[in-house]
């Protein structure tokens, strides 16, 4: 938790992240979160206070979503749902480039091609050997 923060500020974060929907439906939900807090704990300090008090964020963002519409929902769920899809499928071709690279670079490295020249000495010719 980040320590600069207030308690209701982090609680209000921990909802926020499970929420699934819109931008604007979201800030809306937790902005009415937040009001309802600080009338609740006006001088709080201590985030185990609203813990047990309010309960678990999971638990509120879970009775926060049932406000939102479905088809919302949906949108919302799919947008979340193709950006990981597209975060995933990044990371796993970087990660394909890579490999595919290395195994390249220790291709041509590896393999030592060697070349043979024979230059034929015109001073002892074949065949006129001092036997």
């Amino acid at each position: 938790m980040n320590s600069f923060q207030s308690p209701i500020e982090q609680y209000c974060r921990k909802v926020k992240k499970q929420l699934v929907c819109h931008k604007t439906t979201k800030a809306c939900l937790v902005d009415g979160l937040r009001t309802e807090l600080q009338d609740r704990f006006p001088n709080c300090t201590n985030y185990n206070k609203i813990l047990s008090d309010y309960g678990y964020p999971e638990v509120i963002a879970g009775e926060l979503q049932e406000a939102v519409e479905l088809p919302e929902y949906h949108n919302a769920w799919k947008k979340k749902k193709i950006t990981m899809t597209l975060i995933t499928s990044v990371v796993i071709l970087l990660c394909i480039s890579l490999t595919v690279g290395y195994v390249h670079m220790l291709s041509q490295e590896s393999v030592a091609y060697y070349k043979e020249v024979i230059v034929e000495d015109e001073t002892y010719p074949l065949g006129s050997g001092t036997n």
